[in-house]
C-alpha cells in the first residue's frame, strides 16, 4: 500500500515537472523570437560567440557602425585565420586591425572566461554580445555570472535556417529550442545552487 502511494506521488511529481517544463519552454520560445537587436547603441567593445549563422557578419557590421572600439570573435577553431572567417561569412569590408580572435574557448563558459580576461585587460566597462537568439539567455547567465560588474548589451541574431514565426511548425527549430531551453535550466540551477 505504501509502495503504491510512493509510486503515485512520484508520478504526480513527474507530471507536474513535465507541465512546468512545457510552460517554461513555450514562454522561452516566444521570448527569444521576440528579441530585437539595437543597431544604434554603443559600447566599449563587441563580442561575437561563434557557432551560428550571421553572427560574425552582424559583428563586423556593428564594428563598421562604430558601436564598439574592437571586435572579439570568441571560440575560433584552431588554424582558422581571420581572412578565412571573413570570406566564409561574406564580409568584404572590415578593419582587420580591430578584430581579435579567441582560440581558447570551446564552450559558452570558456567564452565568458576568456572574454572577461580580454575585457579586464582593455579596461572596458561594457560590450555588445552577439549570438543567436536561442543561445542568448544561457549566454547572458554565464557571462553575467563571470563579470557582474560589466554592462552586457544583448544583440540577438536570427539564422535563416531557424524558423522565427510559428516555430512550432518546424520540428528542427522546436528541437533546437527545446535543447537550448534545457541547457538554460541546467546552467540556471548550477549557478544558483552553486554545485
Amino acid at each position: 500500500m505504501a509502495s503504491n502511494k510512493l509510486k503515485n506521488l512520484f508520478l504526480y511529481i513527474l507530471i507536474a515537472a513535465c507541465c512546468a517544463w512545457l510552460v517554461g519552454f513555450i514562454y522561452f520560445a516566444n521570448m527569444i523570437n521576440k528579441m530585437e537587436a539595437d543597431t544604434r547603441s554603443k559600447a566599449d567593445a563587441i563580442v561575437v560567440l561563434t557557432g551560428g549563422r550571421n553572427r560574425i557578419k552582424e559583428g563586423t557590421e556593428e564594428l563598421e557602425r562604430n558601436n564598439g572600439k574592437y571586435l572579439l570573435i570568441s571560440g575560433v577553431l584552431e588554424h582558422i585565420t581571420l581572412e578565412q572567417i571573413l570570406k566564409t561569412n561574406d564580409v568584404k569590408h572590415a578593419d582587420k586591425n580591430k578584430i581579435i580572435l579567441d582560440y581558447k574557448s570551446d564552450n559558452t563558459h570558456e567564452n565568458a572566461r576568456e572574454t572577461k580576461k580580454w575585457i579586464d585587460k582593455k579596461g572596458y566597462k561594457s560590450f555588445k554580445m552577439i549570438t543567436s537568439s536561442y543561445h542568448m539567455p544561457r549566454s547572458l547567465l554565464e557571462f553575467r555570472h563571470v563579470m557582474p560588474e560589466i554592462r552586457i548589451e544583448p544583440y540577438p541574431v536570427f539564422s535563416d535556417y531557424v524558423k522565427r514565426d510559428k516555430w512550432w511548425e518546424s520540428p528542427a527549430t522546436t528541437a533546437l529550442i527545446a535543447v537550448e531551453y534545457t541547457k538554460f535550466l541546467i546552467i540556471y540551477a548550477k549557478l544558483n545552487l552553486e554545485f
